[in-house]
C-alpha cells in the first residue's frame, strides 16, 4: 500500500519499477480486496507471477550488473573531478552501450536459467 511512510514509499516505487503498478493500492480496504482477490484466484496470481517472470528480464530495476556498471561509471567521474580539484556537484553518468548477454548455463541446453519465484 502506498502511504507516507519510506517503506510504503519504497515498495510502491519497486512495484512501478518493475511494471507491476497493478499490485499498488493506497487505501487499507483496498489492499485487502486486492489481497482477497489474489487469494482466492489462483489463475490471476498465476498471470502475475509469469509477468514477473518476463519483467525480470526487462525491467531495469531486475539488471544489477548494469546497475554495477553506471555505478562505477559515475564514481570514476566523481573521482576525475576530485583528481582534477574541482568542487563536488551532482553528475550525470551518460548511457553506454548495453551490456552484452548473459552467459548461458551449460545444462540448460542454451537457455539462460531464470531464478525461481517463490510465493510468500
Amino acid at each position: 500500500m502506498a502511504g507516507r511512510q519510506f517503506a510504503a514509499r519504497t515498495t510502491a516505487s519497486l512495484l512501478a519499477a518493475a511494471h507491476m503498478e497493478e499490485l499498488v493500492t493506497t487505501t487499507p480496504q483496498a489492499y485487502e480486496a486486492r489481497a482477497q482477490t489474489l487469494a482466492g484466484d489462483r489463475d490471476q496470481l498465476m498471470a502475475l507471477r509469469s509477468k514477473l517472470r518476463l519483467m525480470q528480464s526487462k525491467a531495469p530495476l531486475f539488471d544489477t550488473a548494469r546497475y554495477m556498471q553506471d555505478l562505477e561509471r559515475g564514481l570514476d567521474i566523481v573521482f576525475a573531478r576530485h583528481c582534477d580539484a574541482l568542487p563536488p556537484q551532482h553528475v550525470a553518468v551518460p548511457a553506454e552501450d548495453p551490456l552484452p548477454k548473459p552467459p548461458v548455463d551449460r545444462f540448460s541446453h542454451g537457455k539462460v536459467a531464470a531464478p525461481p519465484i517463490h510465493a510468500a
